[in-house]
């Protein structure tokens, strides 16, 4: 079944949090690849990544998401921070 032929209600909505502090960077890319690739509307479906750390020795995670959902307008997002 292709994403087209789903319709999104307010109930049927989804959020996927991917949580990440110095993930390997090729299990962190396998990650976010297998979330790229489910199969659900994207009108109902938000994939965030939640960035533990701020620092520069960081920045390939931001730069990985980017990367892998670079065609997605509406699905990614993420929170970059310390905490």
């Amino acid at each position: 079944m292709g994403s087209d032929s789903l319709t999104c209600s307010g109930k049927r909505k989804v959020a996927l949090t991917i949580s990440a502090y110095q993930e390997d960077p090729k299990y962190l890319k396998q990650c976010l690849v297998s979330a790229r690739s489910i199969v659900y509307s994207q009108a109902c479906l938000k994939i965030i990544m939640v960035i533990d750390g701020n620092s520069e020795e960081d920045r390939y995670m931001l730069d990985m998401f980017k990367e892998v959902f670079k065609e997605e307008k509406e699905i990614g997002t993420y929170i970059w921070g310390c905490f």
